[in-house]
């Protein structure tokens, strides 16, 4: 994970740092991981949430339909596609919708709404 953290470019990275910590304070028995090439925080030895950086946004996976229509309100104004929830660099999350997107898939610590 910090080799993924260190190839980012100093913006992105410093939001997936701010969304690490604000997810990890929605599930405080998350612990760090990296699959899929990304890194993630896990539970119980099961991804929880995974967050990635590209070109012009960073993501959260996985925005699952469950997930994202309890937050249709907050989520305005941010691009969701299939599992993703997109947050460009100029309109970062608010710790807030961090925990709200947790509660809304049922998680809190444990994995119950991946499966």
């Amino acid at each position: 994970m910090k080799a993924y953290l260190a190839a980012v470019p100093p913006g992105p990275r410093s939001m997936l740092k701010r969304l690490r910590t604000q997810i990890h304070a929605a599930a405080p028995t998350s612990v760090d991981g990296f699959t899929y090439q990304m890194p993630c925080l896990r539970i119980d030895d099961r991804p929880l949430i995974w967050y990635a950086a590209f070109t012009r946004h960073v993501s959260l996976f996985p925005m699952t339909p469950p997930v994202v229509r309890p937050l249709a309100k907050e989520l305005r104004g941010y691009e969701t596609s299939k599992g993703t929830l997109m947050i460009p660099f100029d309109k970062p999350l608010s710790g807030a919708l961090a925990n709200l997107s947790l509660s809304a898939s049922g998680i809190r610590n444990d994995c119950s709404g991946l499966q």
